[in-house]
């Protein structure tokens, strides 16, 4: 029998001051939170029942008030425990959620009606005829968001790097692939560098 048994047949045998006076009982519970809250429980009802019989303090605790009292308590840590379980299943679930509607693409209606910001769109066009400062700048006009822009690539390597609403950079890529000579009338003759 495991030690919170023996306390808790124990409180319902005998006096609660025998609890005390018995050593490895009082080791247990100077070490176990549980078991001290509930005979400081059944304590506390002996005592709220003494005092409704005007304080006439009986010898002993009533077996049945310490059980009910245990019980009601054992219940309680239950329920808890069960509200913490569902608690830590549900947290996660919900971060997950939110993080799906933050980033996911089949999400964006469900975001917009709800007033969440689409994250910005970032693109990488490597260039044919353009070079990157050129094509930022025929870019520049077509991202009016406020988080928008154009990035001409590194020195010696032809590409813009495009960021903001996913229709901006959209617009902003055909406009560059028409003065590239990839889309129109221009893509039929190819770029002389």
């Amino acid at each position: 029998m495991s030690d919170c048994q023996s306390v808790r047949a124990g409180v319902l045998l005998r006096e609660l001051g025998e609890l005390e006076r018995d050593p490895i009982l009082a080791a247990h519970l100077t070490t176990c939170a549980r078991c001290s809250a509930d005979v400081a429980l059944v304590r506390l009802a002996t005592a709220a029942t003494a005092e409704m019989l005007n304080d006439q303090l009986p010898s002993a605790h009533p077996p049945e008030l310490a059980q009910m009292v245990i019980d009601r308590a054992a219940s309680w840590h239950e329920v808890r425990a069960r509200t913490w379980r569902r608690a830590s299943l549900a947290l996660p679930a919900l971060a997950i959620t939110v993080w799906v509607i933050a980033v996911s693409d089949r999400a964006a209606p469900f975001r917009s009606a709800i007033g969440f910001p689409d994250p910005p769109y970032v693109t990488t066009i490597a260039l044919q005829c353009l070079s990157g400062s050129d094509a930022a700048g025929v870019a520049g006009p077509y991202l009016r968001s406020g988080g928008g822009t154009a990035l001409p690539g590194p020195e010696g390597v032809p590409s813009v790097t495009l960021t903001g609403e996913r229709a901006e950079v959209a617009e902003a890529e055909i406009a560059i692939a028409k003065l590239d000579g990839r889309l129109g009338p221009a893509a039929a003759g190819a770029c002389r560098r």
